[in-house]
């Protein structure tokens, strides 16, 4: 829906109304396009800053002054879409002037609140007046000067702060990423927390499947002070405030949804025509991964393998070991798959070394007894599946298996997808052991025992 100009009540008429009259000019020159096709079309040119959707419905409606480098782009976009056709760079460069002339505007105006502030305004005067009156007015005035103030810094740090989260989200090696921010509502602080413990075990060499940190972990300690810094270097012990935090994810979550958004049809049908066969391509290409979140393939891949090690590690440390009878031991070990049976399921093998775990429990008196259960891990064929990765006993593959999505395990298993691992580990042990039960039973029968 267009956005109309600003009523003058709500923007009165001086620099600041002048320069978004101007913009409105150009708003409707355009046709009056989309606010994502204005925010695509931003996203995919040669700018040094990329804007929302909001921001730039923000500039229409005169709702705060913008920075010239979220400002400039948007100009230039709406002056090459203008009809007749104008020049973008003399339109450029009158919305330039337009603009210093609106951020002097404010500048007198701060002006002028500090100078009420020191007794250097008109009413200074009425402040050399003596009684508890006068008192009580000089509190209120320095206490809403006070509240201007902090309201000003903390729009420079919201507005640094989304500058920066412009920049960090296209230093981001993969769109993985911006989507693990997507997942938590781009909540900074939730995010960062796992990695930064991460890189605290890389640097104290107590990961040994990891050797390095992430490519863009310097670039988040740089932005993020010590709320990203496991080491505590000297130009990383700052604590970023909670304005910049905010800016900071707006700023990817701007990104992210100029990312997302796609350019709606134009009014030719002939484009239309000419972009369908390259458009569907890519329409399948991206229903390609659907079911993998979006993630790349060695992604996929590695979300696997982490399932697989976790599996192990609780195989490893079940608490059943100590309650074994004597003699009877489990062990699990890793062993090549090969021709496992998923059943109907639509899922295929872990493309990885390690295909699977066996896991036996043996007893050697007073007979061999022997019952073994063999996890393998897979990925799902299925576009449109709900979960990523799945489980199963590939002696047993008719048991409940484990599904669990690829989010939940890359590149960290969540709370939720632990407990959902525990449990299948638990169901695993349970059937085992009761099949070792049972063929123990059996062997004691067979030789005489009193069972």
């Amino acid at each position: 829906m267009p956005i109309p100009m600003p009523e003058p009540d709500r923007l009165p008429p001086g620099p600041h109304r002048d320069l978004v009259k101007a913009l409105h000019r150009l708003y409707r020159g355009a046709g009056v396009p989309g606010l994502r096709r204005i925010t695509k079309a931003v996203m995919e040119g040669d700018f040094r800053d990329t804007v929302s959707h909001e921001k730039v419905a923000a500039m229409l409606r005169g709702d705060g002054l913008p920075r010239w480098t979220k400002l400039e782009p948007v100009v230039r976009v709406l002056a090459s879409w203008h009809t007749p056709g104008l020049d973008v760079d003399t339109e450029t460069a009158q919305l330039l002037q337009l603009w210093h002339a609106a951020r002097a505007g404010e500048a007198d105006m701060a002006s002028g609140l500090d100078r009420t502030l020191h007794g250097a305004g008109p009413d200074a005067k009425s402040w050399s007046l003596t009684g508890d009156a006068a008192s009580a007015d000089l509190v209120r005035a320095v206490g809403d000067e006070l509240v201007v103030r902090e309201l000003v810094e903390r729009k420079t740090e919201t507005e640094l702060g989304y500058g920066d989260g412009v920049k960090f989200a296209r230093d981001l090696p993969s769109w993985s990423e911006l989507e693990e921010l997507a997942r938590v509502d781009f909540d900074v602080t939730s995010w960062i927390k796992p990695w930064r413990e991460m890189w605290g075990r890389i640097a104290a060499r107590l990961d040994p499947y990891t050797t390095e940190m992430p490519p863009w972990a310097g670039k988040a300690c740089r932005y993020l002070g010590n709320l990203a810094d496991p080491i505590g270097f000297d130009q990383f012990s700052f604590d970023p405030t909670e304005a910049y935090l905010i800016g900071f994810s707006a700023g990817l979550r701007a990104v992210w949804e100029a990312t997302r958004s796609q350019l709606p049809p134009g009014p030719s049908t002939a484009g239309r025509e000419a972009r369908a066969g390259s458009e569907q391509i890519g329409k399948d290409l991206r229903q390609l991964l659907r079911g993998h979140t979006g993630l790349s393939l060695d992604d996929v891949e590695h979300a696997g393998r982490t399932l697989l090690e976790r599996l192990r590690d609780r195989f490893q440390h079940a608490a059943v070991r100590d309650q074994l009878p004597p003699g009877a031991i489990l062990s699990v070990d890793w062993f090549q798959a090969s021709g496992c049976d998923y059943g109907d399921r639509p899922y295929r093998l872990v493309n990885w070394h390690y295909h699977g775990l066996k896991v036996v429990v043996t007893i050697s008196k007073p007979e061999l007894v022997r019952a073994e259960c063999t996890p393998v891990p897979g990925i799902s064929r299925a576009r449109d599946a709900d979960h990523g990765l799945i489980a199963i006993d590939a002696n047993r593959p008719s048991e409940r298996p484990l599904l669990i999505a690829i989010g939940d395990v890359h590149p960290h298993v969540s709370p939720s997808a632990a407990n959902l691992i525990d449990e299948w580990v638990e169901q695993c042990l349970v059937t085992l052991l009761t099949e070792f039960g049972q063929a123990l039973t059996g062997a004691l029968a067979r030789l005489g025992y009193d069972s």
